[in-house]
């Protein structure tokens, strides 16, 4: 009887070895798999990034003043300078600001239903350029046809988008963007808040 107690106490021990063993390996899985997700936020935070400064230096031009694209048989034989197009419409508009085909990096038309768009990549889009002053005072064109609006990422469109919801629900005052960051005013002399992500909308005015 003692032997067999003996012998229960040592295979005992060899399982609760073999745990401890296993316990270990699973909490150096655990943190091997915490530090991957740190690392995987940073990259995709770093990815964003890096595309909201890409995006940067265009404005996307739409509205009813926008000329649709002219079919085959009405292109000239050079065929559609969207550039020259993009540079007619924000000198109508903006005439002091003198834009020139200088400015422009290079512009084309976007795909889509409703009214034309022309998304327009300038040259330069710190403060003092072109790009800058056209987006300050977009404001500026109520009521004329046209728009403009930032190049934003696919991320932070969705986020713009969800606090337009809350907009029209009355839980803000306004949301726009600048400089590819989206912001929002709970009232007309409120604070520009900013906000990176939906889940922060959706925590803040969706619950």
């Amino acid at each position: 009887m003692k032997e067999q107690f003996v012998t229960m106490g040592q295979r005992l021990r060899k399982v609760e070895d073999r745990l401890e063993e296993k316990e270990a390996e699973l909490a150096g899985v655990r943190a091997t798999l915490k530090d991957t997700q740190r690392e995987l936020g940073e990259l995709q935070t770093q990815v964003e990034e890096n595309e909201r400064v890409s995006r940067l230096p265009s404005l996307i031009l739409s509205g009813s003043v926008v000329p649709k694209k002219p079919s085959a048989g009405q292109l000239p034989a050079a065929g559609e300078s969207v550039e020259q197009l993009a540079v007619d419409l924000l000198r109508r508009h903006f005439t002091d600001l003198k834009v020139t085909l200088r400015d422009i990096d290079r512009a084309h038309r976007l795909p889509g239903r409703g009214d034309p768009r022309i998304i327009c990549r300038f040259v330069q889009s710190g403060t003092g350029s072109i790009r800058d002053a056209v987006y300050q005072r977009r404001l500026e064109l109520r009521g004329s046809g046209l728009y403009v609006s930032e190049c934003l990422s696919r991320k932070r469109a969705e986020v713009l988008r969800t606090l337009g919801e809350a907009k029209k629900d009355g839980k803000i005052y306004t949301a726009f963007s600048r400089q590819g960051h989206v912001f929002y005013k709970l009232k007309k002399s409120g604070e520009n808040v900013r906000v990176d992500s939906v889940q922060e909308v959706l925590q803040k005015f969706m619950t």
